[in-house]
Formats: structure tokens, sequence, C-alpha cells
């Protein structure tokens, strides 16, 4: 993060604040339709999210312009610390982010964006606040396509397509321990990769056979 975009950050926050306090209206938005916490999270900063949380009553799934929540702008952040990414979305999902929330059935759900990191991390905070595992595109997006899901991101060939990394692993197995993921999310996902270890992953849950 450059000096230049913090410090633009935090402009917008001040402006936010004067406003607010100017119309007595904590979720106050800008013209890109982001409010305080938003801004907080490009930040990425915990300590300043849980302080606008606890000073204001501001609407933790507020959508912009460009269909980010504040978890999705997180998820959205490539280069972010981890400690800071999973305080952040812990802050987030305690004070009542919906993780199913998206502009349209054409973007990527907050666990789609997760398993896309190939952040275990992430995936299982995610499921234990009730993402759907189910969910699926419902038209081809700017990097993902129609049909796809959770399960089925993670076993497309991120990387080499001749190693299952253990991060890739561990997603999968989080996923397929959900109790309601639908067979039908299973079989698509299965049909994605020709890795002969992971559809078995998909298929048993396990890696202890090799599938040929």
């Amino acid at each position: 993060m450059t000096a230049h975009f913090h410090a633009t950050e935090l402009v917008r926050i001040a402006q936010l604040v004067l406003q607010t306090q100017h119309s007595g209206y904590d979720n106050y938005t800008d013209e890109q339709g982001c409010n305080q916490l938003h801004y907080c999270v490009s930040l990425h900063s915990p300590k300043s999210l849980k302080s606008c949380l606890k000073q204001y009553v501001m609407d933790v799934n507020q959508m912009n312009i460009m269909g980010e929540t504040p978890l999705l702008r997180t998820l959205n952040i490539i280069h972010m610390d981890t400690v800071a990414l999973y305080a952040i979305v812990d802050i987030l999902l305690h004070h009542g982010a919906d993780p199913n929330i998206r502009k349209s059935t054409g973007e990527p759900t907050a666990l789609m964006l997760a398993v896309l990191r190939e952040d275990g991390g992430l995936v299982r905070r995610l499921l234990e606040a009730g993402a759907d595992v189910n969910a699926r595109m419902t038209e081809d997006g700017l990097f993902l396509k129609k049909g796809d899901s959770a399960l089925s991101i993670a076993a497309k060939s991120l990387g080499s397509p001749t190693i299952l990394t253990q991060s890739k692993e561990t997603v999968i197995s989080l996923l397929l321990r959900n109790t309601g993921i639908s067979p039908s999310i299973i079989f698509h996902a299965v049909q994605q990769t020709q890795h002969p270890a992971l559809k078995h992953l998909l298929v048993h849950g396990n890696l202890n056979a090799h599938v040929h």
C-alpha cells in the first residue's frame, strides 16, 4: 500500500465522518456507494474497523456501486497481511456480515473468492458463518464461468496441473465436509479435473487410494 493511497483513504474516511456528524446519519455513503467500513478495509486496518463499528451504527452489508460489501472488498484485496485479513473478516462476520450477498448471480460469492485464494482459514470462517456451498455462477463472469461453484473452482487446475497442493486439498476437504453440499455440485466439480488424486479426493473425500 503506497503512502499516497493510504492518505487518500484516510481523507475519504474523514470526509464521511464529517458528513455523518453533519447529517446525523451514521451510515452515510459517498458517491462510490462506500461507507466508512469500505475504507477501513482498504487501509488493511482491523483497529480502525473495530473503532468505527463501536462508534457508529453502520450497515456492515452496504454495497457500493461496484457491488462490493466490506467483506467482498476485503476478499478482493490481493496483497494483505494474513493476520490483518483474518482479523478484518472475523470482525465483519461477528458484526453480521452476510457471506452470501453478491451484486448478481453472475458475480462470485465471498466463498468463491476465498477458494480462489486457496485459503483454508478464510474458507472455514465463511462456512462457519453460513456461506452457501451450493451457490453457482448463473452466467459467465470476469474470471469465472457459468455453472462454477466454490468446489468446481477449487477442482480446476490452479498453478501446476500435476500437483495437488496442501492448500487446495485443505480447501476441498473443508467444502466436502459441509453436510449440505449437493451431489450435483460434487459431480460438476469432478468433471472439471483430470487429476487422478484430486478426482479421488472429490469422489471419496480422502487420498488413501489412487484413481485411474
